[in-house]
């Protein structure tokens, strides 16, 4: 359970520098009036891969402990597993746009990578302690 918990907490810092990036690199397409090229579809893949798996460990962490959840503990645990969820649904989202007009794809995959960095933040800001180490 310890480790479930380290890589989980741990690989948050992956999935934020990975989503930032990816906006960055989006931001560059979508001002240079580009269309999506290799480069940009290749870090939306990571970035839902790595997401979708920091899910996965999230989900095991949550079953797995479920007996220690009381409370507010378990409250904040479901609104927590309710934004992550959120988010890694908006992130699948954006690869619906790669076949989109280019202005329209850049545009759409960039709004719900963002809109998924937004629920997941949000979603680490509602653990107390998470707020304390953020």
């Amino acid at each position: 359970m310890d480790i479930i918990f380290k890589l989980h907490s741990e690989m948050r810092w992956l999935v934020l520098g990975l989503a930032i990036i990816t906006i960055i690199k989006l931001l560059v397409s979508m001002f240079g009036k580009r269309a999506l090229d290799k480069t940009d579809n290749t870090l939306v893949r990571v970035y839902v891969i790595v997401l979708t798996l920091q899910m996965v460990l999230g989900l095991m962490q949550f079953v797995i402990g479920w007996a220690d959840y009381a409370g507010d503990a378990l409250r904040h645990r479901l609104e927590h597993a309710f934004c992550m969820i959120l988010a890694v649904a908006l992130a699948h989202i954006s690869l619906r746009y790669r076949d989109r007009i280019p202005p329209l794809a850049v545009r759409n995959t960039l709004f719900m990578i963002l809109a998924s960095l937004l629920m997941i933040v949000l979603g680490i800001m509602i653990l107390p302690e998470a707020r304390a180490k953020f």
